[in-house]
């Protein structure tokens, strides 16, 4: 009986943490759809500034993109490590079996 709690547990465990990924995966989602917006609009409205607000802007956008950058490395890292966890807890619940 204790077994069967225990399994259960782990495997709403890692359920709970498979939730967590696709809400993740919705919030990179939303955060690609407006880097493709932005980009489109530097693409759209930028071309023609020049002199001191270019410069600007280009530090800002270097900025930016280096943001974005970093959120995808821990984006895949935080998702690597919560399948690994996932992973864990099933094999935990397929040994209680």
């Amino acid at each position: 009986m204790e077994r069967q709690l225990k399994r259960r547990k782990y495997l709403a465990e890692a359920e709970t943490l498979e939730q967590y990924v696709r809400q993740l995966q919705r919030s990179m989602d939303d955060f690609q759809d407006s880097a493709v917006l932005f980009q489109t609009a530097h693409r759209d409205y930028t071309p023609g500034w020049t002199g001191q607000a270019r410069d600007a802007y280009e530090s800002t956008i270097s900025e930016l993109e280096k943001s974005e950058s970093i959120v995808h490395t821990v984006y895949e890292e935080l998702v690597a490590e919560v399948h690994e966890e996932m992973d864990r807890l099933r094999s935990k619940a397929e040994g209680l079996r």
